[in-house]
């Protein structure tokens, strides 16, 4: 965090297995503040290898996580959603949806280290129920994001943005 302490995002679940009999899935962030340890839940997921990524800017604390449910329900990914806290990760509230009306589930989003909009986070799409294309995606922090090409034409390709309702 600000001051130099551990933070750590995870998602916990009941078991190992995929489906409904391990809901529910919470997101978490741990904290250290110097004294103590503190948890508190983001929100819920539908899989355990859901994965996104946790920006830390002063008090203001942002995630960029798959956790609404995508196409492929209990399969890896969803939509992705972007969660604020201003209270060093006490409270979060949903701040934008990023993705929406998806053919295949969005997972895996990092935080690009030393990232520039609007290169700022990176992530892929897949069905993770059969064999599917996957497309990659950049995005800033405003929820605005980017397919890459699935085939390059040319050496350079110039980015389309995605248009959301």
């Amino acid at each position: 965090d600000a001051e130099g302490h551990p933070v750590c995002l995870y998602l916990t679940s009941g078991g190992h297995e995929p489906g409904p009999a391990n809901d529910p899935r919470e997101w978490r962030v741990t904290q250290y503040d110097g004294s103590q340890w503190n948890t508190h839940t983001i929100t819920t997921s539908d899989h355990n290898y859901d994965m996104g990524s946790l920006n830390i800017d002063g008090a203001r604390w942002t995630v960029m996580a798959p956790t609404l449910d995508g196409p492929q329900p209990h399969g890896g990914g969803g939509e992705v959603v972007q969660w604020t806290s201003e209270d060093r990760g006490a409270s979060w509230t949903q701040t934008r949806q990023i993705t929406a009306q998806s053919a295949r589930n969005h997972n895996y989003v990092r935080r690009v280290v030393n990232g520039r909009a609007p290169f700022l986070y990176f992530w892929a799409d897949g069905n993770p129920d059969s064999l599917s294309p996957s497309v990659l995606y950049i995005g800033d922090d405003q929820g605005h994001y980017w397919p890459l090409p699935y085939e390059m034409a040319e050496e350079k390709e110039k980015l389309q943005l995605e248009e959301r309702e």
